[in-house]
């Protein structure tokens, strides 16, 4: 049931895609707003508070939901498997600026790719030298990837429709209540914490995807030796395994107008170029058939048995 329904939700998905941050995500960050607002009154333990009077209700009815579904009639149950799958997952809410990027550098605009690379990373433009262009949208497609497709598919393999809601809330809880002002920096932290945790096995097995899918021995190696000096421990592994799979250096120093953002290297070989973004791409859906076959045959097993 498991591997059909997310079948069909990719197959949805590449037929009648839709916006990100679509109306369900619109609506969570909302409710998530109005939830700190009430309950956020200074101390460290209203984070914790409103984290969980934003996340838990969604999850609950999620799972309400599939229970009560798949009890009255496993079509409906499988319906709304589908369904939350559609919304929580998705190639194309990477894939919209990852090939926008590849598109403009192959055409030779290079003032349409740092502008979407921008977009893409929140930040001005004028901060990204051409040269890191091609280099920060790697690492933004193998990060996109994880937390729009691998992290809350995996989710949803163990735990159901209300795991890969509740990985898809607490990333969005991670990326809203970063870097809030004082008052309100309880509510970053306690979301980045939760994240962590519920992140931790996800993106190591999704780094175990990268390194099967690619250069297995070079990926392991830059896993095991590079991730550790990463500062966002968040996307460390996948990182450090992405780019050793793919024979790349990510990371390293980023030049700014007036100053250079000093980051640790990652990977190894050549600087990436155009023909990397192509790579990059075969990388992702190539770790994405090798888990659909695994829970395939599982699935296969588990009829058999």
């Amino acid at each position: 049931m498991t591997f059909i329904a997310l079948l069909a939700a990719f197959l949805l998905e590449q037929a009648r895609p839709h916006p990100y941050p679509n109306l369900a995500v619109r609506g969570f960050i909302l409710f998530a707003g109005r939830a700190a607002r009430y309950l956020n009154a200074g101390r460290p333990s209203h984070g914790a508070l409103s984290w969980c009077a934003s996340v838990l209700p969604p999850v609950l009815t999620a799972s309400v939901l599939s229970w009560g579904l798949a009890a009255a009639n496993p079509f409906l149950g499988w319906i709304w498997f589908v369904a939350v799958l559609f919304f929580t997952t998705g190639f194309r809410q990477v894939s919209h600026f990852f090939t926008g990027i590849a598109r403009a550098l192959k055409a030779g605009d290079g003032q349409r790719a740092k502008d979407l690379i921008s977009q893409w990373r929140n930040e001005s433009r004028f901060e990204i030298e051409d040269g890191d262009v091609a280099k920060l949208t790697i690492e933004e497609g193998l990060r996109g990837a994880h937390r729009f497709v691998f992290g809350p598919v995996l989710f949803a393999v163990f735990f159901g429709p209300a795991g890969a809601v509740l990985y898809r809330l607490a990333a969005i809880l991670r990326e809203e209540w970063a870097g809030q002002e004082p008052e309100l920096a309880q509510l970053g932290r306690f979301a980045g914490t939760a994240f962590k945790w519920l992140d931790w096995v996800p993106s190591r097995i999704t780094a175990a995807g990268f390194a099967v899918a690619g250069n297995f021995e070079d990926a392991f190696y830059c896993w095991r030796t590079q991730a550790g000096a990463w500062p966002d421990p968040f996307n460390a592994p996948l990182l450090a395994s992405g780019a050793g799979a793919l024979g790349v250096k990510l990371g390293g120093p980023l030049r700014r107008l007036a100053s250079v953002e000093e980051r640790p290297g990652l990977g190894m070989g050549d600087e990436p170029d155009i023909d990397a973004l192509d790579s990059t791409v075969g990388l992702i859906w190539r770790a994405t058939v090798i888990w659909m076959i695994v829970l395939l045959m599982v699935t296969i097993a588990r009829w058999v048995g």
